[in-house]
Formats: structure tokens, C-alpha cells, sequence
């Protein structure tokens, strides 16, 4: 255990979908804090310079992170952040037509001993899990899973879900739509950091027992297990049984493409608090 930081970090993992691509996500670890950022990635939507617009986000939002005071709380952490990311895009000369980088994030604040979490990053605090979820995801997500399964009802092979997936060209409408609910107060709306003020609701925070416990934060693992170990294991395995996101993993959105090691950016911190 560092008495100077007050945590240790167990495992810090991060890896692209696509081996040798640059992953979306980032993990930032100093003195007050530790951080998950997970970028969101919009159909069409342009790049930053020469990055993604996700990846931009990410890495603006990681740097952002590092600047923060032991004094900041959970509603300045989001403006702060909020701010930050919006000048860097008009810096950019973005367009407020365009959809703007976004990414999902979740932060261990040391010396408030609480976890926030804003957007669909999952915590999980001595074994128990906070999964993050929105509403238009899982419709999008759940119509698509009923259309390739019934078209593999009706004969067609796995192999050419994972290569067509008629299901997901059936939901594009809905995917397209999403960037518009962000940080909107409807019933379909959720939260992210995107430059737009983010609503006090969707501002999650997550306090820590009293006494040493230990804190896991991750992103696009189905389920998290104790160790990063388990947790890798656990995904291979339902990768193998559900390659198509038909059945146990119909809430990844997609399939696992060929050649590539998961259907998402994966990240996974495990930090012991004293």
C-alpha cells in the first residue's frame, strides 16, 4: 500500500477490440485521484485533426484529470471537465452543428472516499457492481439482438450475422440518434462529458465503507469478476458461446469481428483503498 496516495493499484489494464489499434480508453492514476475515461464513438462522426473524435476526447479528458485539486467534488469535477473538452473542441473549430467527441467517465476521489461516475463506465466496490446503463442503448442494443435472432430462426448461420449483422443496419437509426440525447433530462437521455452541461442526475456518486475496501472501475467487460485475471477469462468465454451478441451478450451492441480479441475497447482498474 502507498501511504502517500492512500490506495495501491492491483491491475491496470487497457487494450483495443483490434490488435495494434490505438485503444479509446485511458487510465489515469496520481496523487488524489484515479480515473477511467472511455471514449464514444458516433456513426459518421468526423475526426479531431488526426485523431478520433473519441480518442481526442479521451486523452483531452485524461490531461484534464491530472490538474484536478484534492478539494474538488463530484459536481466540479463534471463542470471542470465539462469545460475543459468544450474549449478544446471550439479550439478546434468544430462546428456546433457537428456531434462533438464524448467519452464516459469514472473517478476514485481519494480524499472524499467516493467513486463518480458519469455515463456507463461499471463500479464495483468490494464485490458489489454498479453497472452503467441508458435506456436508448439498450433498446437499440435489444432490437438489434431480436433480428439477428430471428433471422437465425429462420436459417442463417452465425457466420454471416458476425459478417452482415442485419440486426445492427435494422437499429441504425437508433445509434444515430443517441448523440443527440446527451445530457438531455428525458426519459431517453443519459449522461456523458461532451461540453454540454451535464444534469445533476447523471452525476452517479458511490460512497466508500469505512475502513480499507477495494474499488474496481471498468469498461465493456459484461461482467466483472475479483481480478482482472477472472475477468478476462470470463469475457473469452462468453465471446466463445455468443460471438454473434445474440444471447448472453446482446448488450455489447455488436459481434465479435473476426480477428479481433473483443467487441469493444476493454479497460480495467483494481485499486486497494486504505
Amino acid at each position: 500500500m502507498d501511504r502517500a496516495l492512500g490506495f495501491e493499484v492491483i491491475d491496470n489494464f487497457t487494450a483495443p477490440a483490434t490488435p495494434g489499434a490505438e485503444p479509446e480508453v485511458e487510465i489515469v492514476v496520481h496523487q488524489h485521484f484515479a480515473a477511467l475515461v472511455a471514449g464514444a464513438t458516433s456513426p459518421g462522426q468526423p475526426d479531431v485533426g488526426t485523431e478520433t473524435a473519441a480518442s481526442f476526447a479521451v486523452k483531452t479528458l485524461a490531461k484534464a484529470i491530472l490538474t484536478l485539486g484534492p478539494g474538488t467534488g463530484p459536481n466540479r469535477f463534471a463542470t471542470r471537465l465539462t469545460n475543459v473538452l468544450g474549449a478544446a473542441v471550439e479550439a478546434k473549430g468544430l462546428d456546433d452543428s457537428l456531434i462533438w467527441p464524448a467519452a464516459s467517465v469514472v473517478c476514485l476521489s481519494v480524499p472524499r472516499r467516493e467513486v463518480w461516475r458519469i455515463g456507463t463506465c461499471e463500479v464495483t466496490i468490494d464485490n458489489k457492481a454498479h453497472y452503467g446503463t441508458k435506456t436508448v442503448h439498450q433498446a437499440a442494443n435489444a432490437y438489434r439482438a431480436v433480428v439477428n435472432a430471428a433471422n437465425h430462426e429462420k436459417g442463417m448461420p452465425v457466420s454471416a450475422i458476425r459478417r452482415d449483422d442485419p440486426g445492427k443496419v435494422a437499429a441504425q437509426p437508433i445509434y444515430d440518434a443517441q448523440p443527440y440525447l446527451i445530457n438531455k433530462s428525458g426519459r431517453w437521455g443519459y449522461g456523458a462529458i461532451n461540453g454540454s452541461p451535464v444534469p445533476i442526475k447523471y452525476i452517479e456518486v458511490f460512497e466508500l465503507p469505512p475502513g480499507p475496501c477495494s474499488v474496481i472501475m471498468s469498461s465493456a467487460f459484461p461482467e466483472v469478476r475479483p481480478s482482472l485475471g477472472e475477468t478476462r477469462h470470463r469475457l473469452e468465454t462468453l465471446q466463445n458461446e455468443d460471438p454473434a451478441g445474440l444471447d448472453r451478450l446482446w448488450t455489447m451492441g455488436t459481434s465479435l469481428s473476426p480477428g479481433d480479441k473483443s467487441m469493444s475497447d476493454l479497460a480495467y482498474l483494481r485499486l486497494s483503498v486504505a
